[in-house]
């Protein structure tokens, strides 16, 4: 809060008008599927997910960078992709262990998880953290944590 001065130490005359935040209020729904929607935060920033509950859907997850001794598309070939998901208590909810060969677009450089609508369905109306981890023989790396964002079923 301004102090009763603030007037008297600047311009009388001249008038200041604070800079407002501009927010998208509606979600900005993804290319692919209608089902899905990127969440934003007050200042715009990703912060995940929101998925119609009961229904498919794809989760994407772009590797980039390089790989020390080997390829991209080696490492992906001799590795599992595990996802989890988590309630709010950090309950594991929700787990699929799948071959990343399976799931990699060598293309786009992502891994593609489907999550079908049997798979949907565990799903309460809820808010829940993920996390993503490629894992092969002698090591693993984390792809998506849970601090990275949400994963909303509405």
């Amino acid at each position: 809060m301004k102090d009763m001065f603030v007037n008297y130490d600047n311009d009388i005359d001249k008038k200041v008008v604070p800079p407002h935040l501009c927010v998208d209020k509606k979600p900005r729904i993804l290319e692919s599927l209608n089902n899905i929607s990127i969440i934003h935060d007050v200042l715009g920033n990703e912060i995940g997910i929101r998925v119609k509950h009961n229904t498919a859907f794809n989760l994407y997850f772009y590797l980039d960078g390089w790989v020390e001794d080997t390829s991209i598309d080696a490492l992906v070939e001799n590795s599992q992709l595990v996802f989890q998901v988590f309630s709010f208590r950090h309950k594991l909810v929700f787990e699929k262990v799948v071959n990343a060969a399976e799931l990699y677009d060598a293309e786009n450089n992502c891994l593609a998880l489907p999550i079908t609508q049997s798979e949907s369905e565990v799903f309460d109306l809820d808010s829940y953290t993920t996390c993503a981890i490629l894992s092969w023989p002698g090591g693993k790396y984390e792809l998506f944590s849970e601090k990275d964002g949400l994963l909303i079923f509405r």
